[in-house]
């Protein structure tokens, strides 16, 4: 799978048998009981096998994401929206297109996640393969949402004919959703000329597609909520300039939890206002850079109490191990007790990182600008891999070809002698 990642049939495949393979060991008590220390690392390769999917799966979506989510435009006179601050815009969007120009080139010779190893097998032609179609119709010059719709579709077709497990589905349907979700938050955030009114509109008529896209397929509405973040910055476009006091804006901002401090400050500080729109209050736009303010400073307090504690603790630790006299009971207890105080975690990225590393992390997170695409969500394989909707479990009828009875029953027979 890792030398050929572009051939999702061949991985699906190869996630089915695994999956069928831990079931049956778990269902059998005998094979269990001497099977049990190889389970953990079948579910680590089940997850591997699922990701290398889900990249092959953004690595199709990614060219016409931005086109299909915020260049496809269905509302009738949007693109004749003016705005108070044009002059201006048209200058720093000339500047910004540079940008962006030189991150996409970056991103075209950005290395692939996997390269196969032989390019010269080819895959059969009867393999269904994912694929991006190009929308016909005369409004839109471009991809449209249906271009992402159509690559879920196909992923889901194919992992449903293999009846991989819905749970393992879903998985994958989620993580797809998040990357969408980021990515379209983060190039909003990073592209002034989409921090609008009429623009969250649009943006917000072609996520609902993502969504009725579930609702059509039968997957549970709870996938949707990992484009939550992205949700709420286009609700929170909508109403911004709707806020006649700073009453109303707390209110509206107790709506859209999911955008921190920085992330609020940046949406006011960007937001490009109709002709016909009421600018924001003073007093609501003092008051955000006063909650900035005030969290940034929160947040390094803590930084820096946490790592006067941890040097505190390290230095505690020294003194004891210096010491000259100290039985082995205390020597054993006091390296327990390093361990513990200098514990570590295991990142998604696969990096050791210390606790304190790990906090410092997740606090620099809430203040972030953009949002990290590149995380994997948590997933647990299911204990019961034959259970199906309605707690059915489904019957597995294992074929083992006739040479390989065969020579099984070789190989009992010479061992009887």
């Amino acid at each position: 799978m890792q030398s050929h990642p572009e051939d999702v049939t061949l991985s699906t495949f190869w996630i089915s048998n695994t999956s069928s393979l831990l079931h049956f060991l778990r269902k059998d008590a005998g094979l269990r009981s001497v099977s049990e220390q190889y389970e953990g690392r079948l579910e680590i390769l089940l997850r591997d096998m699922a990701q290398i999917v889900i990249l092959d799966a953004q690595k199709k979506m990614e060219p016409v994401l931005e086109t299909a989510m915020l260049e496809n435009v269905t509302i009738v006179g949007l693109k004749e929206t003016k705005y108070q601050t044009d002059w201006a815009f048209s200058i720093w969007r000339g500047i910004e297109r540079g940008r962006r120009s030189i991150r996409r080139n970056k991103r075209a010779s950005a290395p692939p996640p996997f390269t196969p190893c032989d390019p010269a097998i080819s895959r059969q032609s009867s393999r269904p393969s994912l694929h991006i179609p190009r929308s016909t119709s005369p409004k839109s010059k471009g991809p449209t949402p249906e271009a992402l719709t159509s690559t879920l579709s196909s992923l889901l077709q194919l992992l449903r004919s293999y009846d991989i497990h819905p749970e393992i589905i879903h998985y994958m349907v989620a993580q797809l959703l998040y990357y969408v979700g980021c990515e379209i938050f983060n190039r909003m955030i990073e592209g002034r000329q989409y921090m609008s009114r009429s623009q969250a509109l649009q943006t917000r008529l072609n996520v609902s597609m993502l969504e009725d896209w579930l609702r059509n397929h039968q997957l549970p509405s709870r996938l949707a909520d990992q484009m939550g973040p992205l949700v709420q910055l286009l609700q929170l476009l909508q109403v911004l300039s709707q806020q006649k006091d700073l009453a109303t804006w707390i209110e509206t901002r107790k709506k859209v939890h999911l955008l921190n401090p920085t992330q609020i400050k940046h949406v006011v500080n960007t937001y490009r206002y109709d002709v016909d729109e009421q600018r924001l209050p003073a007093e609501v736009t003092k008051y955000v850079l006063q909650v900035v303010a005030d969290t940034e400073k929160v947040r390094r307090q803590s930084l820096e109490r946490k790592a006067s504690d941890s040097s505190f603790s390290m230095s505690v630790v020294s003194s004891r191990r210096n010491s000259g006299s100290r039985s082995y009971a205390s020597s054993m207890y006091s390296r327990d007790e390093e361990l513990c105080e200098t514990s570590s975690i295991k990142s998604k990225s696969g990096t050791i990182v210390s606790e304190v590393e790990q906090q410092e992390q997740d606090e620099m997170a809430l203040s972030c600008t953009t949002k990290n695409s590149t995380i994997w969500i948590l997933f647990q394989i299911p204990s019961n891999l034959a259970a199906r909707d309605g707690c059915v479990e489904k019957e597995f009828f294992p074929q083992v070809p006739e040479d390989v009875m065969s020579l099984l029953d070789s190989q009992v027979y010479s061992r009887s002698f």
